[in-house]
């Protein structure tokens, strides 16, 4: 898979992007720096390639080594919680068909040699015990034992995933009613006798977590698509439907048709293909889509992958079908603080909630009076701090005491301007000055005016 860092920042900027996969302990098992280019609105991405070690518990970190200002929004990490290895049982009639190595490769395209791939399928006629999962292509219906000991499976908290081959609707009336009605346990729905003409294509479904990421163009899941299945009417309402099939564009306008439907049974969950991935029937099983879909599909319900990953002041909440019996849970905080968590049971299962979530770090979830982790979580910074709200400058402060300034120069220029000194009461000074230069007017004139009849004594003695 991939992850996607997103960087916001000043527009037309390059800003270097370092991530790292590391366990809780901080060892580090892979490093890559990349190079973000911000667009016009300060906005930019970068995708690097995620290949998971087998340890439980990872996080996949981003941070700018360059940092800025506010060092507290330079890195974000996301807490992974890899499943653990999962054995599937291939169940296998005497005749192998062509489904079965279809699904075999999907499941496990290393056929075994990758000890890291979460999934080690073995084909057998029976279940396996250390399996959790269960995978059959059905090319007539089961009988009663197998079909008993499906469900069983299933609702002890398993995974079981039925494919079927187009063309047993037309048995369906003819089965025997316990039969029928397990299967429709299982399925969540009854096979009808309606042909399909045509070509139909796939249609992920946008609310499914199974089919997450599956739509984008990159799968090229609208190459994908299907000739000959079987429709399944009546689905029950906790029934969901991650892949569907609609008709091809120009053969007219007609409701979705269910094509993987997902249903809780027990503890467990019952997966039904209503086609077989065969050549004859659909591209599917040459398709970029079914590996990633096949495997979710076997490792849904087994735990793990999605830990609670909130920001600070949000709860934790932690609801597993697995902790349905157990009255209470220890957690300790990054400063080694311990709390018990007590039990909460309503319809929906039993849940644990934390909201004393007041630091960032990661969050231990253990049993009472065990040190072994059940779960973790991890709490962060709020993203949202990191994303620019722009007002005008004047619209926040503004007064005689306030500068707005919109580059280093300008606010220099300004303070200049500040310290030169003003003149204070230069209205009255003026007028002084004023009355000054009148009164220096008027004794120029009256010097002027008495001159010619002045008389001094020098000038009577020549009289």
């Amino acid at each position: 898979s991939e992850a996607v860092v997103s960087v916001a920042g000043r527009a037309g900027d390059s800003r270097a992007v370092t991530t790292r996969i590391t366990d809780t302990a901080g060892k580090v098992y892979t490093e890559l720096t990349l190079v973000a280019s911000l667009d016009r609105s300060g906005r930019g991405q970068v995708r690097f390639p995620l290949k998971l070690p087998a340890e439980r518990w990872l996080t996949v970190g981003a941070s700018l080594p360059a940092g800025d200002a506010s060092s507290w929004d330079d890195n974000r990490t996301q807490l992974l919680e890899v499943p653990p290895r999962r054995v599937v049982t291939m169940l296998t009639g005497s005749q192998p068909i062509p489904a079965e190595r279809f699904m075999r490769l999907a499941l496990d395209p290393s056929e075994g040699t990758q000890t890291a791939w979460p999934l080690l399928v073995k084909p057998a006629t029976s279940i396996a015990a250390d399996a959790k999962v269960v995978v059959a292509a059905l090319t007539k219906w089961p009988d009663a034992p197998t079909v008993n000991a499906l469900r069983d499976f299933a609702r002890a908290g398993n995974t079981v995933f039925l494919a079927l081959q187009p063309g047993l609707e037309e048995s369906w009336d003819t089965t025997p009613a316990d039969v029928r009605a397990t299967l429709v346990e299982l399925m969540g729905g009854t096979p009808v006798k309606r042909a399909a003409t045509g070509e139909y294509n796939l249609i992920a479904g946008m609310s499914s977590s199974l089919m997450e990421g599956l739509a984008d163009p990159t799968m090229q899941l609208a190459t994908a698509a299907a000739r000959r299945f079987i429709f399944l009417d009546g689905l029950s309402p906790a029934v969901e439907v991650p892949l569907s099939l609609g008709r091809a564009s120009g053969a007219g306008s007609e409701r979705l048709v269910p094509l993987l439907v997902r249903k809780p049974v027990g503890a467990g969950l019952a997966f039904t293909l209503t086609t077989l991935p065969d050549p004859r029937f659909t591209n599917l099983p040459t398709h970029p889509v079914f590996l990633p879909m096949l495997v979710r599909a076997a490792l849904a319900g087994g735990g793990g992958s999605t830990p609670a990953n909130v920001e600070i002041g949000s709860p934790i909440v932690l609801r597993d079908r697995s902790l349905d019996g157990k009255s209470q849970l220890d957690l300790e905080t990054p400063q080694k603080e311990r709390f018990v968590l007590p039990a909460k049971r309503d319809d929906t299962g039993t849940s644990f909630t934390f909201d004393r979530t007041q630091s960032a770090g990661i969050y231990t979830v253990a049993a009472t009076g065990s040190t072994d982790p059940i779960a973790l979580a991890n709490v962060q910074l709020p993203g949202a701090e990191a994303e620019p709200d722009r007002r005008e400058a004047s619209a926040i402060a503004s007064g005689e005491n306030v500068v707005i300034a919109r580059s280093a120069e300008e606010l220099q220029t300004k303070f200049a301007t500040l310290s030169e000194p003003e003149p204070r009461w230069s209205i009255p000074i003026a007028i002084v000055l004023m009355l000054l230069c009148v009164e220096a007017l008027m004794g120029s004139i009256t010097t002027a005016w008495r001159w010619p009849f002045a008389r001094t004594p020098a000038n009577v003695a020549a009289a």
